[in-house]
């Protein structure tokens, strides 16, 4: 997981730079904060079908 991250970070700057010669700030804004929520939505999703934590078990 650490390493994932670490390389996500480290070609970040790479993606941003060659990126902003072909769209606008705001528009790469958007497409970072709609990948995430998909990527976010979908393991939640799935780890609530497949686990069946329904948090019925904090009551």
């Amino acid at each position: 997981m650490v390493l994932v991250t670490v390389s996500l970070w480290g070609v970040l700057p790479i993606f941003l730079k060659v990126g902003l010669n072909y769209y606008s700030v705001g528009t790469i804004a958007w497409f970072r904060f709609f990948f995430s929520f998909s990527v976010l939505f979908l393991f939640f999703f799935y780890l609530v079908r497949i686990i069946g934590f329904y948090g019925d078990h904090l009551l």
